[in-house]
C-alpha cells in the first residue's frame, strides 16, 4: 500500500489503525529481526503513528480477512492456480516409462489394485496424482506449494502437496528444497539452540593408560566370525584388532579384552 501511495504519503503525517496489537510497539521495539530491519528502513520514509483498534469496531478492515464466505472463495481461487497445464501433464505421461517406480505399473496395472490409470496418468486410490521422475515438474510443484504460499515450513508444504500429488521420497525432496530456499534462509531466524563448546578428552600422561574401543559388525563371515573389535591406545595410537561375533555379549567382550589387551599391557 505504501509503495502505491508513496507520492501522496510523503511529507504527510497520518495514523495507521490496526487490530494487531503488537504493531503499536513497532518503533520502540529493541530487538528486530533482519526482515523487520529492512521494513523499518523503508517505513522510515513516512511520518506516521500506529494506533491499536479492536477488531469488532474496525469496520474498515479488508473484507476477505473477516468474512468466512470470502475465505472459501479465496481458497478455491488458490486451488485453481495449482492446476497443471497441458504441457506439464504431457511431460508426466512421457516420464512414466522411464521411471523405475512406475514402469511396472504401466506394464501390468491389474496387479496393482491401489493404482488406477486414467487418460495415461497414474492415480492412487484416493485420487492423488503420481508424478514421475521429472525434475522440472517436481520443482515446479515444490515452487507452487512453497514459494507461492508464503514460504511455509516442511509440515505445511507436505500437507498441501501430498493432498494432491505423490512420488517416492516426497518428504525428503520437500526438506531439501526448503533448506535450499534462499529467501527462507535470509528471512527466517533459526529456532535451534546455540551449539555448545567442544570438550576434548584430556591427553593421557602415560601410554596404554587410556584406551578407546569400537566395533565393526555385519561383515561377511570368515571362519565363522562376522565382526571385529578395534582397541586403540589414545597416546601412542597403537591399534589392536580382534575377531569376534555380532551376537557376543558384554561378558564375552570382557573376556576378549582381558585375553588380548590386558595380558600384554596391563589394565588401562
Amino acid at each position: 500500500m505504501y509503495e502505491a501511495l508513496y507520492p501522496q504519503l510523503t511529507g504527510t503525517h497520518f495514523t495507521v489503525l490496526s487490530d494487531h496489537a503488537p504493531l503499536q510497539y513497532w518503533k520502540t521495539q529493541r530487538d528486530l529481526s533482519k526482515r523487520q530491519i529492512r521494513w523499518l528502513d523503508f517505513l522510515s520514509n513516512f511520518d506516521f503513528d500506529i494506533k491499536y483498534i479492536l477488531r469488532i469496531i474496525n469496520r474498515a478492515v479488508d473484507a476477505p480477512s473477516c468474512y468466512p464466505h470470502a475465505q472459501v472463495e479465496l481458497n478455491a481461487l488458490a486451488i485453481t492456480t495449482h492446476e497443471l497445464s497441458d504441457e506439464v501433464i504431457e511431460e508426466i505421461r512421457k516420464s512414466y516409462p522411464d521411471d523405475s517406480f512406475f514402469k511396472p505399473i504401466i506394464k501390468d496395472p491389474e496387479h496393482y489394485q491401489h493404482f488406477s490409470i486414467r487418460e495415461g496418468l497414474i492415480y492412487l486410490c484416493d485420487s492423488r496424482l503420481y508424478v514421475a521422475n521429472s525434475k522440472s515438474t517436481r520443482e515446479m510443484l515444490l515452487r507452487q506449494h512453497h514459494d507461492n504460499e508464503n514460504h511455509f515450513g516442511n509440515v505445511k508444504v507436505y500437507g498441501s502437496l501430498s493432498s494432491k500429488y505423490f512420488w517416492p521420497d516426497l518428504s525428503k525432496d520437500i526438506r531439501k528444497y526448503i533448506t535450499s530456499c534462499m529467501q527462507c534462509r535470509r528471512n527466517k531466524p533459526s529456532n535451534q539452540s546455540p551449539a555448545g563448546l567442544l570438550h576434548p578428552l584430556p591427553i593421557p600422561e602415560e601410554r596404554f593408560s587410556d584406551i578407546v574401543m569400537d566395533f565393526v559388525s555385519s561383515l561377511p563371515k570368515s571362519n565363522g566370525f562376522d565382526s571385529i573389535l578395534v582397541i586403540m591406545d589414545r597416546l601412542t595410537n597403537y591399534v589392536l584388532i580382534e575377531l569376534t561375533y555380532k551376537t557376543a555379549t558384554a561378558l564375552d567382550m570382557v573376556h576378549l579384552v582381558y585375553r588380548t589387551w590386558c595380558w600384554r599391557f596391563g589394565l588401562p
